[in-house]
């Protein structure tokens, strides 16, 4: 089953260059093995980091690499993060950044399960350190109070020091949007596309108004993690003090094409946005 698996996302073109396309940068790791581009195009592309080229053997071995990392994701060991001097060191030498580590979750138990465990790779493999130790916001739409205990549970379970839970204050539908017309669409279209309203709104949460929240307010930078994000080896380096060190303003790690059924006029949008705004 793996290693059709594995030959099915090769014939797909799931392409990585190298390292930095893939699970990460052996001294920049980004552990949780979940980057595949699956677009032919990428085959023959270019790293602009170490100038090596997309293969299909890279194909077949970042796709063996991601199927293997999902195998283990769920039992990869979450001790208490291992002393690393030379990392701290390293963040010694830059100024912690005003940043925090951000979720979004709802009151759905799953997505609480899945919190419980991605904030434990996260201390483990990261914020556990104690030149790190970043504020943990989780917003939410609306919990009650037996999921609140368990979010805080889990956060302490885990080591939070500093966890945050937060209201959304602009997680709502647009008052220009005719929510009724929405909810016909997402009730007559294909399930997979259309989604369902709270998905809709957490996608265009996130597109933008996320950065309106007061809550981060005071803070330069913001990590974006979903609950499903996990970070299963540590990470030698600190991105945040690295962005902050280069006076970056937007760090990803992927750039990948869109599916077509569910980016309807975005682009024609996004000209308009910026004819206007941008000249």
């Amino acid at each position: 089953n793996v290693r059709a698996r594995a030959r099915a996302c090769a014939r797909m073109g799931s392409a990585a260059a190298c390292a930095h396309w893939s699970i990460g940068h052996p001294k920049q790791p980004l552990a949780d093995g979940t980057l595949l581009l699956r677009d032919r195009s990428m085959v023959g592309r270019t790293c602009t980091r170490c100038a090596r080229a997309t293969t299909r053997l890279h194909c077949v071995l970042v796709a063996l690499a991601f199927l293997a990392v999902s195998l283990i994701t769920a039992t990869a060991p979450t001790a208490a993060l291992p002393a690393h001097a030379d990392a701290g060191r390293a963040d010694e030498l830059v100024p912690r950044p005003r940043a925090a580590l951000v979720y979004l979750i709802s009151a759905k138990p799953r997505h609480c399960r899945l919190l419980a465990q991605s904030l434990r790779h996260l201390q483990a493999n990261f914020n556990g350190l104690p030149t790190r130790q970043y504020p943990v916001v989780v917003f939410h739409d609306g919990l009650d109070g037996a999921t609140e205990t368990f979010v805080r549970d889990a956060a302490r379970t885990a080591g939070v020091a500093d966890l945050r839970l937060e209201r959304a204050e602009h997680f709502i539908v647009p008052r220009n949007v005719d929510r009724g017309r929405m909810l016909r669409h997402i009730k007559e279209g294909p399930p997979v596309l259309m989604r369902s309203e709270g998905y809709r709104t957490m996608i265009r949460w996130w597109s933008g108004p996320v950065l309106r929240e007061s809550a981060l307010a005071a803070f330069e930078y913001a990590w974006r993690f979903d609950t499903d994000s996990f970070l299963l080896r540590p990470l030698a380096y600190d991105p945040l003090r690295d962005m902050a060190r280069r006076g970056a303003k937007y760090g990803y790690r992927a750039v990948c094409p869109e599916a077509p059924q569910v980016g309807k006029g975005l682009s024609e949008v996004v000209d308009r946005w910026a004819t206007r705004e941008l000249g």
